[in-house]
């Protein structure tokens, strides 16, 4: 297992692949990724699944909390055909809808991040780094979690890539899974036999 100290926002990618003994679990901390412009999902193929001869190439999930959720949602809607399920927890689907839904600190940290968004190319780069635009391309299950009262990305960040999954075909129970928790926020951790059947 190899495990950095969170630092947010952050990524943890969780590949995972039964082998003779078990489970094997490689866990890595990447930060920021240029916020999708960087190839995440090439760079782990290569990087880490031919360095690790036991793991099958075609047998890897990924999991992501909070920027490490838009890295699932972007890695499976932009590099479909390398995954074989994911699992997106409070994470973001797209930068421009969560600006304008964010509260003014985080609204600064974010033009920090990409710029002022009232100009037009900000708008544009922060279009192009959202899944939520390339959902269509979407082929792995995925779940969906989020905290209904999450202060610091909020529960419309799952909610639309929902329904944008539904808008494409995909069926509930089936092609992905979403569960909100009750009253609990960035953090959500919940009960998912009570609350997977919360739908919004």
């Amino acid at each position: 297992m190899v495990t950095k100290k969170q630092a947010p926002p952050a990524i943890y990618i969780i590949i995972l692949h039964k082998i003779l003994l078990g489970n094997c679990l490689i866990r890595t901390f990447i930060r920021f990724s240029k916020f999708g412009k960087s190839g995440l999902a090439g760079k782990l193929k290569s990087s880490l699944i031919i360095d690790q001869q036991q793991l099958n190439r075609d047998n890897i999930a990924i999991f992501g909390i909070s920027y490490g959720g838009y890295a699932t949602m972007l890695s499976l809607t932009k590099k479909p055909s390398l995954w074989k399920a994911g699992c997106a927890w409070v994470g973001i689907s797209h930068w421009l809808n969560m600006y304008e839904k964010s509260m003014p600190h985080f609204k600064n940290y974010m033009i920090q991040l990409f710029g002022d968004p009232s100009k037009e190319e900000v708008r544009n780069l922060m279009n192009e780094r959202s899944p939520l635009n390339y959902i269509k391309n979407i082929k792995a299950p995925i779940l969906l979690m989020h905290g209904v009262n999450d202060p610091r990305c909020p529960v419309d960040e799952s909610r639309n890539f929902r329904e944008k999954l539904i808008e494409n075909g995909k069926i509930e129970g089936k092609d992905f899974e979403y569960v909100e928790f009750g009253e609990e926020g960035h953090t959500a951790m919940g009960d998912l036999d009570k609350d997977r059947t919360s739908k919004q």
